[in-house]
């Protein structure tokens, strides 16, 4: 069956880049892409078939679109605490 690809993404947003770790055997590889409607998934390295099993850290418990969330009000600090 060969070798499996699985890939990690660290995911922001659709308006930041996105870190992605690639693992097929032995070879590891780390990339960048940016999510959007048309491509929510990043295209695995040049060579590489389509990964058998995605990860996706992604932002928890988003608010709905302009709305604050407590812990936004909480902590102003915060970059955009509105949904876009």
């Amino acid at each position: 069956m060969g070798e499996q690809v699985v890939c990690g993404i660290d995911l922001g947003s659709f308006t930041s880049t996105s870190y992605v770790a690639w693992l097929r055997g032995r070879r590891f590889l780390l990339d960048l892409y940016r999510a959007s409607a048309e491509m929510p998934l990043p295209s695995p390295p040049a060579g590489w078939p389509m990964a058998r099993w995605v990860m996706i850290d992604g932002p928890q418990g988003l608010p709905s679109q302009g709305k604050v969330r407590a812990a936004d009000r909480e902590a102003p600090a915060a970059p955009s605490p509105t949904a876009p």
